[in-house]
This record gives C-alpha cells, structure tokens and sequence, in this order.
C-alpha cells in the first residue's frame, strides 16, 4: 500500500528536504518470540522499500489497508 506522506517536505538549516517513509509490520503473537516478530518486520521493511517509496508491507504478505487509509485521511491520535 502506497501512502502520502503529509509532512513532506521538511524544513531544514540547508533548506526544504523530501520526507519518504516505508514500513514494515508484523504481529507479535503469544507463543511467538520477540526476535522471530523482529525478524519477520524487517523483512517486511526490506519488502516495503523494494516495493518503492512510501510503503507499508505486513509480514504475512497481504496488504496494510487499514493503517494506509488511516495514513492517507491525515488523522491524528
């Protein structure tokens, strides 16, 4: 899932910079150690950033729906 990022681009000392963010997510699950669900969000990072910019990946492989639409509607907690 592609997402926009709302804050691009940055101020900086140097000038405005372009802001691109990929992520990727996993689940940790009871019975699940916390290097396996490390392992498995870096994975999907790394699936995220070969995907192109501004993505989300989740670890299962299927698409981050939820949390793209909540991303591109600009709300905040």
């Amino acid at each position: 899932a592609r997402v926009r990022i709302g804050i691009s681009p940055v101020p900086s000392p140097i000038g405005p910079i372009a802001l691109t963010c990929s992520f990727g997510l996993a689940a940790w699950t009871k019975g699940t150690g916390i290097e396996e669900a490390l392992r498995q969000a870096d994975t999907a990072l790394y699936a995220a950033k070969a995907a192109g910019r501004n993505q989300i990946k989740q670890s299962d492989g299927k698409p981050a729906e939820t949390l793209s639409r909540l991303l591109r509607s600009g709300r905040r907690n």
